[in-house]
């Protein structure tokens, strides 16, 4: 199980550098890739809210993309437990 995930964050982590220009299906698609850690109303909320930053969508690719690596992090050290 936790090796899944480790593979299916991965695998989103790969999606969301080599993407192109990060839009709203873009940010689904990770999400997807990923296993969809993210629930609905967390994707609405970013896409509604992408606008009002400095960093935009590119800005949620970044967060998004901090989120996995963090996430496969945590993920390693619970499966060395």
């Amino acid at each position: 199980m936790i090796a899944n995930l480790i593979s299916n964050y991965r695998q989103a982590l790969a999606y969301l550098d080599t993407c192109g220009p990060f839009n709203e299906e873009k940010l689904r698609e990770a999400n997807r890739i990923a296993g969809n850690p993210n629930p609905e109303e967390d994707i609405q909320r970013l896409v509604r809210l992408a606008p009002m930053t400095f960093d935009g969508m590119e800005g949620v690719r970044i967060k998004m993309r901090d989120s996995f690596e963090q996430g496969i992090k945590l993920l390693e050290t619970l499966g060395a437990c």
